[in-house]
């Protein structure tokens, strides 16, 4: 049998605005997208909804996170229970276990 090679077929990139707000000095994200065939990305604020019935069997979704550049760990996630043993992410840590500053990194990766 070959070897099945996948192609990546549309990519999000989670950018910040962060000259948003009525004083040019709020941080807000916003969604960079393109798809195969597309001539340049497209921005959007809205969410992405996958669903499975669009999707060939074999695809495969991956989310990818900022890591430390000084530890290599992700950034972390800030949870809310919502019930029945299900958590919603609500944010993120402002700074890496070894107090690397994210919001920092923002300012100076799109200013």
């Amino acid at each position: 049998m070959s070897k099945i090679i996948p192609k990546t077929m549309m990519r999000a990139e989670v950018k910040a605005d962060v000259y948003g707000g009525p004083k040019c000095d709020e941080v807000s994200t916003y969604f960079s997208a393109w798809a195969f065939g597309d001539m340049e990305d497209d921005d959007f604020t809205e969410d992405i909804t996958i669903q499975l019935s669009s999707l060939p069997a074999g695809a495969v979704v991956t989310v990818t996170y900022p890591c430390c550049p000084n530890c290599q760990l992700p950034r972390e996630d800030k949870f809310e229970n919502i019930g029945r043993g299900r958590m919603k992410i609500v944010g993120h840590a402002d700074n890496c276990e070894c107090g690397f500053d994210w919001n920092n990194w923002i300012q100076e990766q799109y200013s």
